[in-house]
Order: structure tokens, then C-alpha cells, then sequence
């Protein structure tokens, strides 16, 4: 599966904490991490999970090394070392750039005590 994965054009990929209450050698409060990998093509993507105990940049150098592509992350510098590689184009999370904007509305709305649904001009 890895070998489909690491095929395809583009490839997205996001990290978030577990907890694994019994681990050997770890506090049951420790964090440990999940990455996620998805590509393929549309009629069969691939997705692949991966644990570890790390969020450092080594992991995702290590998941996706001699990928050549498009990697679509957040901003998590962990993923710059991929971004700077040859032939990897690093594409910015739709998902997240949203959340900004929603911020940003939130923010100026409550400021300028505007009600939702009414439009915001400048």
C-alpha cells in the first residue's frame, strides 16, 4: 500500500494526538501521535495510518521519503523538511485557511457588533 501511495500526484497528510493508556515503557498520560496519509486515485484511494510516539519532522521524512509530488499539509513546520525536497510541491490545507477566515469574521463581528448573516463590507 505504501508503494500505491507514495505513486500518486498528490498525497494529503495530517498528525494528531492519541492517548495510549497502556504502552510499554510509557506514562499512560504521554502523547503519543496518528499520521494520516491519503492519495490514490479517485476510484481507489489509499489510506494509510501510521503511530507514533514522535511528532518530530523524522516522521513524515521517514513515511513519505522518495515522494515526488504534491503534499497538501497545515502549516506544522514538521512537514518543511518534505516541502524543501526536490519535486515535492507542498499545497496548503483548504480546511484550515478556512478556519482563519472564520476566525478573522468572528472576531471583526463581535467588535463591530454585527449580527450573523449580515454581510461584512470594509
Amino acid at each position: 500500500m505504501r508503494d500505491r501511495l507514495l505513486e500518486s500526484h498528490v498525497i494529503r497528510c495530517d498528525e494528531t494526538c492519541v492517548q495510549v493508556l497502556k504502552e510499554p515503557d510509557r506514562e499512560p498520560t504521554s502523547q503519543s501521535w496518528m499520521w494520516v496519509q491519503t492519495g490514490g486515485p479517485p476510484d481507489q484511494p489509499v489510506i494509510i495510518l501510521d503511530y507514533s510516539t514522535s511528532r518530530a519532522r523524522e516522521v513524515p521524512s521517514r513515511l513519505l521519503e522518495g515522494y515526488r509530488g504534491y503534499l497538501m499539509t497545515d502549516v506544522y513546520a514538521g512537514y518543511n523538511a518534505l516541502g524543501a525536497q526536490s519535486g515535492v510541491e507542498r499545497l496548503g490545507c483548504w480546511a484550515h485557511a478556512r478556519r482563519k477566515f472564520v476566525e478573522t469574521q468572528k472576531v471583526r463581528r463581535c467588535s463591530l457588533k454585527v449580527k450573523p448573516g449580515v454581510p461584512i463590507s470594509p
